[in-house]
Formats: structure tokens, sequence, C-alpha cells
């Protein structure tokens, strides 16, 4: 019989500072969006983006819709990137 390899995620949640909800996958879709960008912005410290990613994150901790807030995160968090990046070349 063929198995097919997957990752089993637990849908239980984690409790944030603020007392707000936060799902295993969100929590692994907000690793994945660290590791691209320090992929793509490989001059910056990957500390500073894990800090920038982490708190934007936060910033959107409150919202009830959480279906698309990695991919906001990932958004907001390059756009401050890429403004860092050109107020560094100007510079």
């Amino acid at each position: 019989m063929f198995e097919r390899p997957f990752r089993v995620l637990t849908l239980v949640t984690q409790r944030e500072d603020d007392g707000v909800m936060i799902g295993d996958d969100e929590l692994l879709q907000i690793e994945q969006v660290i590791e691209r960008l320090t992929t793509r912005y490989p001059t910056v410290s990957p500390v500073d983006i894990e800090h920038i990613v982490r708190t934007v994150h936060k910033r959107l901790a409150k919202g009830r819709i959480r279906d698309f807030v990695p991919l906001l995160v990932e958004k907001a968090a390059r756009r401050e990137l890429s403004d860092r990046a050109a107020t560094e070349a100007v510079s």
C-alpha cells in the first residue's frame, strides 16, 4: 500500500500574553515567514527580522479573523525591511 508522508499538526491553541488564542498552524506559518524573509534579506540580522515579524504579529493578534494574519504579517514586515534597506542605502 502506498503511504504518502505528511505532517500532522495539532489544533491545540496557545495563549499569547494578552489572552488571544493562536493556532499551531498560524505559529508555524509565522516561523516560515521568518525563514523566507531571512533568505530574502541576507544583509539584515536574523534577530532583527524575527523581532520585526513578531512585533507585527503581535499588533495583529487581537483580530478575530485569523485566516490571513500570516500573509498580512509577511507583507508588513517586508515593507518595513524594504524601507529600512532603502534608508540605509541613502545614508
